[in-house]
């Protein structure tokens, strides 16, 4: 199966539980693209969706324990950010189970949330966790 997303060390939030559950949401995510630019069945497609739900639900609890547990001053907003795009991927889900979205839309997603969600929203905590000595 092609690999459309490799992590590299410029995704690297400082935080190795972090960095780990970001290779897995990628090795994840390029299951969902391949089945997408594959055209496999949406049964397969939506298999891998219902368990990027499950993984990213598990990750953003624990993103979002640390940073509130630690006073991150961005929580509020990263938490909501995150509440959107998880409400975006279960919207997502619903419609091509009800076959009232391409699959292709659904690969477009992915690469775009990979991109801009772990590049920009995830590396605003990143100096706040090494300040902190959390690696």
């Amino acid at each position: 199966m092609p690999s459309y997303f490799e992590y590299m060390e410029t995704y690297s939030v400082g935080v190795r539980t972090f960095d780990e559950a970001h290779k897995r949401l990628i090795g994840l995510a390029n299951d969902i693209i391949a089945g997408c630019m594959e055209d496999s069945p949406t049964e397969r497609v939506t298999r891998n969706l219902i368990e990027l739900i499950r993984y990213t639900r598990h990750h953003f609890r624990d993103e979002e324990d640390l940073m509130r547990d630690t006073g991150f001053d961005g929580f509020e907003e990263h938490r909501l950010a995150h509440d959107a795009l998880f409400e975006k991927v279960l919207k997502f889900t619903d419609d091509l189970i009800h076959q009232r979205l391409e699959k292709l839309a659904v690969a477009e997603f992915m690469m775009d949330w990979l991109l801009t969600h772990i590049l920009e929203e995830d590396m605003r905590y990143k100096d706040h966790f090494a300040r902190l000595g959390i690696r």
